[in-house]
């Protein structure tokens, strides 16, 4: 019990103070926690960071309540008694108050982190009311120290507060609520320092600040004069320097938040095509600089700087208003004057670990506030640290299934300490997840893709929307004459849903790439296919394993476990060692009859071997292409932005992309539904019976129906229009959906085996045809 007793002394001695330093500590820790998030290689530390995000404003707040009891409980003669002189040996724990409101206004380099959390800004407003009024109060009430303690302790509160109400203010002005009522004034937030304000929309606004002289910047186009125009911007020559400047501009002000429609409502998204044509290299034969790297990557580097200014303005407070500059700017001067006036002032009478514990509170919280300019100056210094600086990373994630299998039949010493299933494969999915630097030579293929879509596949307005529909299928038609017998399967695959396809195609690409009649390409051509297949086929399995909302709405992510399950039931009576990829494949090729997926991956594999080397890899890098085209295409600007606190989806490149691009995206699909043409709105209104003869034929059927006459009706036939039967026999687009009418709603809907027409009156309904209908009526 003598051992109990005395820890309880001493925690009740220290207890304030292991808070207020502990505080301290997790005020360091957070501020390296942008490079844990940004970093790929170091993603694994992001559980410590939770951590620290989470426990640091709790350790603060519990560190204020206990100083707010600790001098509640005492009486103005103890206060007194203690030390004498009028000093009493609590004030400068007083003095640590300040400091704990500056460890819950957080640091720059992390403002919230998840997308979630900043929604939750009212939240914190209510916490700086609460804990500036306890702070105050405490500080008013039993303060008893000299006047120059006093004025540092004033000027603490005074920073302390000032960082506190900036927590709350960059929370709501990267909230999804906020951003989404801000769009009309996206300019102006871009000019106050954000370059790319909320990229994540799937389309341009169709709102934005009119310069001068830009009158028509937001003129709504039709589909096929958007499609006409684009093809222009996308026939030039690539390369001018001359209109570089006034693309950037384009790029800059452009709102990519909310999931707006439709990239042909104005004529910005235009300008931003312009943009990313002028940022492509010449051709080789035209390119007569040297040194052309840079602009090679131009167009990756702008995408890039995007990503940058959007994680910076979503979850740091790095991209600075005006006001926020200059609190910035003043802040550390503020942390400085408080340490020089402590440092001057009188400190007999109090405890020595108390001036020592307050020495490192303000020493240290200055220092903290001076980190980042210091940071930026000393890292580029450091060759083996740029890649902290480097901006945006280029790393795509990797996720092999036969990989998989490999751990699960021979498991390292860390699958080995998961003890539950459960554990064991969040182990495998957030531990053995592979990168590749893989980003910029991808986004070239989906830019290559998207700019001879424009060239050759979309000359109107129903080939812009099947070439966003595409998922393979153009691929295969480019060497449809190449195909064998078993070009059904290839096909067949891509019917089925994406998440179905996904698997077959991974597995496909895995046994073509380790089967034994497979050749190693003696091109770097060939071998650039092939790797960069491979690379996309494991990162779309990364999606479908781990982040199945952002493969497709209603992605089944439990497909992957059931293809393991399948696996195993193949290969547990296998004789040969699975001890690698290669063995695996080799022995699945030996399994080829069944239903599963493993055995329709094998049938799309023996398709796709009877082909020549090149071939088959340029159909395989085709399909990929088009299967993450399709998959950006439909996924919401807010997945993309959540990504971004986890460092970021490759699939966020290809989505961006095809956004500036001008393709048809999720938003564009729901909000700009396919619009019948003129001529199909004739054709649907000479086809149907207007709204009266619709009524006279109820009246009719319900007349006979009472004769006892089942569908018969008496009387005379009414005369066919002969132009209605001409076209009812016309075939039309069924891209028609709606159409309203001066004189009535039509709806026609496509059902298998039949059609519904929907009729309502309407306002100015003919007369003749309602007096015909009662002449009708009264006759029966």
């Amino acid at each position: 019990m003598g051992l109990v007793s005395s820890a309880l002394e001493w925690w009740e001695e220290w207890q304030l103070r292991v808070l207020v330093l502990g505080s301290l500590c997790v005020q360091f820790l957070l501020f390296f926690s942008i490079w844990v998030r940004r970093v790929p290689g170091l993603r694994r530390l992001r559980a410590v960071v939770w951590m620290a995000y989470i426990g640091g404003d709790a350790l603060a707040i519990y560190a204020l309540a206990i100083l707010f009891n600790r001098h509640k409980e005492r009486t103005p003669s103890t206060t007194t008694l203690v030390v004498g002189e009028g000093r009493s040996a609590g004030d400068l724990e007083i003095v640590w108050a300040p400091v704990l409101l500056i460890h819950l206004g957080g640091h720059v380099t992390l403002s919230a982190f998840s997308l979630e959390d900043n929604e939750l800004w009212l939240r914190h407003v209510i916490t700086l009311g609460s804990q500036v009024t306890v702070s105050l109060y405490v500080l008013c009430k039993w303060w008893s120290g000299q006047q120059r303690l006093l004025l540092a302790a004033v000027v603490l509160f005074i920073f302390g507060i000032l960082k506190l109400m900036l927590k709350p203010w960059a929370l709501r002005r990267a909230s999804y609520s906020h951003m989404l009522a801000s769009t009309d004034v996206s300019l102006q937030r871009a000019e106050q320092g954000s370059s790319c304000f909320a990229w994540l929309t799937c389309c341009t606004s169709n709102t934005s600040t009119k310069k001068e002289g830009d009158g028509a910047g937001e003129c709504a186009l039709s589909l096929d004069e958007y499609v006409r125009q684009a093809k222009k911007i996308c026939d030039q020559q690539v390369g001018e320097p001359t209109v570089k400047k006034e693309a950037k501009m384009a790029i800059r002000y452009t709102d990519y938040f909310v999931d707006l429609s439709a990239p042909y409502s104005g004529l910005r998204c235009l300008q931003n095509l312009r943009c990313l044509q002028n940022l492509r290299p010449p051709p080789p034969h035209q390119d007569k600089k040297k040194n052309n790297n840079k602009k090679k990557n131009a167009s990756y580097e702008m995408l890039q700087k995007c990503f940058e200014d959007t994680f910076d303005l979503l979850y740091t407070r790095v991209g600075f208003t005006r006001i926020e500059s200059l609190l910035v700017v003043l802040l550390p001067l503020l942390a400085l004057a408080s340490v020089v006036l402590f440092a001057t002032s009188h400190k007999l009478g109090y405890s020595s670990r108390d001036i020592k514990v307050t020495y490192i509170l303000f020493a240290c919280t200055t220092m903290v506030e001076f980190l980042l300019p210091l940071c930026g100056i000393i890292l580029p210094c450091i060759p083996c640290l740029n890649f902290l600086i480097d901006g945006w990373h280029d790393m795509v994630s990797q996720y092999n299934l036969m990989s998989f299998y490999v751990r699960k039949k021979k498991p390292t010493f860390l699958m080995k300490l998961a003890f539950f299933q459960g554990l064991r494969d969040y182990v495998s999915k957030v531990w053995y997840i592979r990168q590749v630097p893989a980003a910029c030579q991808i986004t070239e293929l989906i830019q290559g893709h998207i700019e001879d879509g424009w060239k050759t596949s979309i000359s109107d307005a129903v080939g812009y929307r099947r070439f966003s529909d595409l998922r393979g299928e153009l691929a295969l038609k480019k060497y449809q004459h190449k195909l064998g017998l078993g070009h059904k399967a290839l096909w067949d695959s891509l019917i089925v849903p994406l998440d179905k396809s996904v698997l077959p195609w991974h597995i496909a690409t895995n046994l073509c790439f380790h089967s034994p009649e497979a050749k190693v390409s003696s091109s770097p051509r060939g071998q650039r296919q092939t790797n960069l297949s491979r690379n996309m086929s494991d990162y779309m399995l990364y999606l479908l394993s781990t982040h199945a909302e952002m493969l497709l709405p209603g992605t089944r992510p439990g497909l992957f476990t059931v293809a393991t399950y399948d696996l195993d039931d193949i290969l547990k009576n296998s004789e040969a060692k699975l001890e690698n990829e290669e063995a695996i494949a080799r022995e699945i090729l030996k399994h080829k009859n069944g239903s599963t997926v493993i055995h329709q991956a094998c049938g799309l594999a023996e398709s796709l071997m009877e082909l020549r080397e090149e071939d088959k890899w340029a159909i395989i890098q085709g399909v990929w292409v088009e299967m993450l085209c399709y998959s950006a295409s439909r996924c919401r600007g807010f997945l993309h932005a959540k990504s971004l606190g986890a460092g970021g989806e490759y699939l966020s490149y290809v989505w961006l992309l095809w956004s500036y691009m001008g393709m048809q995206t999720l938003a564009d699909k729901i909000q700009k539904p396919e619009s019948p043409s003129e001529k199909e709105i004739l054709a649907a209104a000479h086809e149907l019976p207007s709204p009266c003869q619709s009524a006279s034929v109820r009246h009719d059927h319900l007349a006979c129906s009472r004769a006892g006459l089942g569908g018969a009706r008496s009387g005379p036939t009414p005369p066919r229009d002969p132009k209605s039967s001409d076209q009812r026999k016309q075939p039309r687009d069924p891209s028609l959906r709606s159409h309203v009418h001066r004189r009535g709603w039509v709806g026609v809907d496509r059902r298998e085996g039949g059609r519904r027409a929907n009729w309502g009156l309407g306002m100015n309904c003919y007369a003749g045809n309602c007096s015909s209908s009662r002449t009708r009526t009264e006759q029966r």
